[in-house]
């Protein structure tokens, strides 16, 4: 495993490791369910749950996790060119923006945050245990998107609505929040190694690309790209391709390095070369879903992890190496 991995291991959702089998009731399963108790008082955007039995918190995280796992492999795995359309390099950038939006939300779920949308059943469920403990507020907790934030010393599971930002836009914004948190819990450990410093300066170049170089504080740099290209056409990447690069011919071979291991790839840090930084940005961030996957599940202590029948099970498709379990 990568520095990158080893570090981010002690991130990991506490008992997200120990998940077995299939796990298909996510996060909005959980809610609904209404196995929890709300000791704090909720307000139409935010509440607190509690779970008495937290095992049904990382089970829910693991199934989310899975799903969005087997979306950044399925979405980067297959990426080709089109001998008809040699020049053209739109529909591999929407595919590459995708598959690290999904290994950006898997990997959010892997270290215990999500950006999950909350429809009537979990809604109303947060309202009718609200209301038994006297918690509920006017008019209810709205519908919406919500991040939320697992607390294992807690046992909580906080909800907060995000307000004024689409999905692709709060996906962003609240991964780059989780980088930056990572890489602050790294480096503020006594005496940081050697390897504990690479695997943050790996995450530093990640907030970089995210953040666009600081063009985009926010961190939706790579939303701001695809939207050009899928709305305004630009780069040159549709026909007749005005304003093509050269090293565009390259970009498949580049997001092929997903495969790899993360410590050893790089993002080109310069902004003449936009789509290649996008492009290798994704990649990693595929590369870093791959390989946490992988670790989570061969440190499964007994059974098979939820990732064999997802990620692990793809990758075992592919031909990738998937070694026998190891020691949690």
């Amino acid at each position: 495993m990568s520095d990158l991995c080893d570090e981010l291991r002690a991130l990991w959702l506490p008992g997200i490791h120990k998940v077995v089998g299939h796990q298909d009731r996510g996060i909005v399963g959980l809610i609904a369910a209404q196995n929890y108790q709300i000791y704090r008082p909720a307000t139409s955007q935010s509440v607190e749950l509690t779970f008495s039995t937290w095992d049904d918190v990382p089970r829910a995280f693991a199934a989310d996790c899975a799903r969005m796992s087997n979306a950044a492999l399925e979405t980067i795995e297959g990426v080709s060119g089109s001998p008809a359309f040699p020049k053209s390099a739109a529909w591999l950038i929407v595919r590459a923006y995708y598959a690290g939006f999904f290994a950006a939300h898997s990997i959010m779920r892997m270290l215990g945050r999500s950006l999950t949308q909350l429809d009537g059943s979990a809604a109303g469920a947060v309202d009718a245990i609200s209301s038994m403990f006297g918690m509920l507020p006017g008019g209810g907790l709205e519908r919406g998107l919500y991040v939320c934030v697992a607390d294992h010393a807690g046992r909580t599971l906080t909800l907060s609505k995000v307000t004024g930002d689409g999905p692709h836009e709060a996906l962003w914004i609240e991964f780059t929040r989780q980088v930056k948190d990572a890489i602050t819990h790294i480096l503020s450990q006594r005496g940081a190694s050697s390897p504990a410093q690479s695997a943050a300066a790996k995450l530093m170049e990640v907030q970089a690309a995210l953040t666009g170089g600081g063009a985009t504080l926010k961190g939706n740099w790579l939303s701001v790209i695809r939207n050009r290209v899928n709305y305004q056409q630009a780069f040159g990447t549709w026909f007749p391709y005005d304003g093509r690069q050269e090293y565009y011919d390259g970009l498949i071979e580049r997001l092929a390095t997903w495969r790899g291991e993360p410590d050893k790839l790089s993002i080109w840090p310069t902004r003449d070369r936009e789509i290649q930084q996008f492009v290798e940005t994704c990649a990693l961030l595929v590369a870093i879903c791959r390989e946490l996957s992988l670790d989570m599940s061969r440190r499964c202590p007994s059974g098979k992890s939820f990732h064999e029948y997802a990620s692990v099970s793809l990758m075992r498709r592919l031909g990738l190496p998937v070694s026998a379990p190891i020691a949690a």
